[in-house]
């Protein structure tokens, strides 16, 4: 299989001097070693440039394209376009991946003839000690893209949205690239590109390490931009769904959006103006109407949505009793 096969690794880089040559080093000890590496400086000002080029000159397998910076969809999509093998991986400068990443996810892919290939992964700090394993238990080997488009709509599918967990087909990303310019680039790619693909294999061992540095988000850092670039995906999400008339996945975007407008008011209070507060209710009077119909969800849920139809503050109380003050992880662009 050695032979056969071409696999692209993709690593995006923007200043990221202090984690990409423990992130390099990772993928040069793969076990399957036909690689091509693509490491895409997106316009680092700092060393990064210069640690990928001491690899690059002791390894002909490393190829360095150097871009002005446009951001992590950017530089993925250069990356992508740029690409010679039969299966693409896309590897964060500031992660690192196990020794059998590539092989695994290139056998199972092999075996089981699917499109892309999703493995669970390990939550780790700067020093690599172990925060918490990721596992993807919800979902059997063997499933196929709207399955996963099923689960994302949970509050812990963020699992199965991020890119870097996952092999693809190359052939997939002919009709399908990031966005460039967004944030939260991975949801707004996801939908669209899970909706066309017909077989998934999941891989339940651990073999992505992504690191979660120091200074998470959190209040102070969250900005109007960002909630409203949130915004802008979950309702070209609940557009998609309605636009392709599948009435599941439609309202259960809507209640994620719903679930979103709620935590919002519960996080970004002080953020938020008072132009948008009014637009969110007005917002979670609409949506959560449409999402009701739907009887998979709870009475937690159903009640969160009555009680965000009178007030969004008042939803927002409510979920932090009943969900115990807990945030979920989200992978920020």
């Amino acid at each position: 299989m050695n032979n056969n096969y071409l696999v692209s690794v993709i690593v995006p880089i923007y200043n990221v001097q202090d984690y990409i040559g423990r992130c390099i080093e990772s993928i040069l000890r793969q076990s399957f070693q036909n690689l091509e590496i693509l490491l895409v400086n997106d316009g680092s000002i700092d060393n990064s440039r210069q640690i990928c080029e001491a690899y690059a000159n002791k390894d002909k397998r490393i190829k360095i394209i150097d871009k002005e910076n446009g951001g992590l969809s950017d530089a993925r999509n250069v990356g992508i376009k740029a690409a010679r093998g039969d299966y693409i991986v896309l590897v964060d400068g500031d992660d690192y991946i196990k020794d059998d990443y590539v092989w695994i996810l290139l056998k199972e892919t092999i075996r089981t003839g699917a499109e892309v290939t999703i493995c669970s992964f390990d939550v780790v700090d700067d020093d690599g000690n172990l925060i918490t394993n990721e596992n993807l238990s919800e979902l059997n080997s063997l499933v196929m893209g709207k399955d996963v488009l099923d689960y994302v709509l949970t509050p812990y599918g963020y699992k199965y949205v991020v890119a870097w967990n996952k092999m693809y087909s190359a052939q997939v990303f002919e009709n399908n690239l990031f966005d460039k310019g967004k944030l939260y680039e991975d949801e707004y790619l996801n939908f669209r590109l899970f909706w066309e693909i017909k077989s998934v294999a999941i891989v339940h061992t651990s073999l992505y390490c992504y690191v979660q540095r120091q200074g998470s988000i959190t209040q102070s850092d969250m900005s109007i931009k960002k909630i409203k670039m949130k915004e802008e995906m979950h309702k070209c999400r609940i557009s998609f769904y309605k636009e392709h008339r599948e009435r599941h996945l439609y309202m259960k975007s809507c209640q994620m959006y719903c679930n979103w407008l709620v935590e919002c008011v519960r996080q970004y209070s002080q953020v938020l103006q008072p132009v948008d507060k009014r637009r969110f209710q007005l917002e979670m009077r609409k949506y959560s109407r449409i999402a009701d119909d739907d009887k998979e969800f709870g009475m937690a849920i159903r009640i969160q949505n009555y009680v965000g139809r009178i007030s969004l503050r008042l939803a927002s109380f409510f979920k932090r009793i009943y969900k115990g003050d807990k945030n979920v992880r989200e992978k920020h662009g």
